[in-house]
């Protein structure tokens, strides 16, 4: 038995579905499918029930996500019973973070964190997904502190974001899809889908909190042409009000941030979805060297917990 396999078990609880499970845990469903026969085949019982619809636990299936929850328990007190107490209260902790978890979840993680911890010395910076593997190596030389960024890594391949440096890693925690966004009196707004061609032909609206040249947004849709970048905002709020302005321009946006109470979506806009379907995986980036660090568990288990409230709400 692993404890990756318990790991495993435990989100499937939270997801419910085996396709979301294996999104979050970013691995394929094969594989997450073939641990957890093998942790059923070692404990002689079945645990899930499997259906079209997703799958559930079965009885056994909860008296053992209850006894793995006492375990993980168990092994993150271990992880930090020889941690001293002023060593989990003192430190610099810089986080960069894109908007896509900027707007909800990344304040509620801090409310929570700095009121457990409120001797740590926190900043947080929104920052484009694009260009954060380089800044987050700057300040690690820079700064001395603990650096997170929160980003998306986009699907495709040649991006840039696929060759973040062996000295990072990349810790997926939910999927979002990309959406074409325009008001509804767009030449587009009946479409159910809109073909990535045709998208790439409309004036595009993007946005990144640096104007940037180019941002993680423009990146993803050169991967399949030349796209007609209109204008690049700099914050999401801005982003709506351009496009409920504007009957010709389209906007490109994750699904994820329709979701957001910070900026409500006017609701003479609408989204279509894209075909082909663009994906990007939401997560973190963290230093090797720093993973296993206090101040970075306890704040990754504050922002852990504040995705789960966000995404039940």
């Amino acid at each position: 038995m692993r404890i990756e396999q318990l790991e495993y078990l435990l989100m499937i609880s939270k997801c419910a579905s085996l396709t979301e499970a294996s999104e979050r845990l970013f691995i394929t469903q094969q594989s997450l499918g073939k641990a957890i026969r093998d942790l059923e085949n070692e404990l002689g019982a079945q645990l899930l029930v499997r259906n079209n619809r997703g799958c559930t636990l079965t009885k056994e299936g909860y008296e053992a996500l209850q006894q793995t929850k006492e375990i993980l328990d168990k092994i993150h007190q271990l992880q930090n019973a020889f941690v001293q107490e002023e060593e989990l209260l003192k430190g610099k902790l810089i986080i960069l973070c894109s908007q896509v978890m900027f707007a909800d979840e990344l304040p509620m993680a801090l409310e929570s964190f700095t009121k457990q911890y409120g001797e740590i010395d926190v900043t947080a910076m929104e920052k484009d997904s694009f260009y954060m593997p380089v800044l987050q190596q700057q300040l690690l030389k820079q700064e001395d502190a603990v650096v997170i960024s929160i980003l998306h890594m986009p699907q495709e391949r040649g991006i840039g974001l696929d060759r973040i440096p062996d000295s990072l890693q990349f810790h997926p925690v939910y999927k979002t899809r990309w959406l074409a966004c325009m008001n509804q009196r767009h030449h587009l707004a009946r479409q159910k889908q809109i073909q990535m061609e045709s998208l790439l032909k409309e004036k595009i609206i993007v946005s990144s909190p640096d104007y940037p040249e180019i941002g993680l947004d423009s990146a993803m849709l050169s991967c399949y042409g030349k796209p007609n970048i209109k204008r690049t905002v700099s914050n999401l709020e801005l982003f709506y009000n351009v496009l409920a302005e504007s009957d010709e321009c389209v906007g490109f946006i994750p699904d994820v941030l329709l979701r957001y109470k910070r900026v409500a979506v006017p609701q003479d806009l609408i989204c279509c979805e894209v075909e082909p379907k663009v994906y990007s995986t939401v997560g973190y980036l963290v230093d090797k060297n720093q993973g296993n660090l206090p101040i970075t568990r306890k704040f990754l288990q504050h922002l852990e917990s504040a995705v789960e409230k966000a995404r039940t709400k």
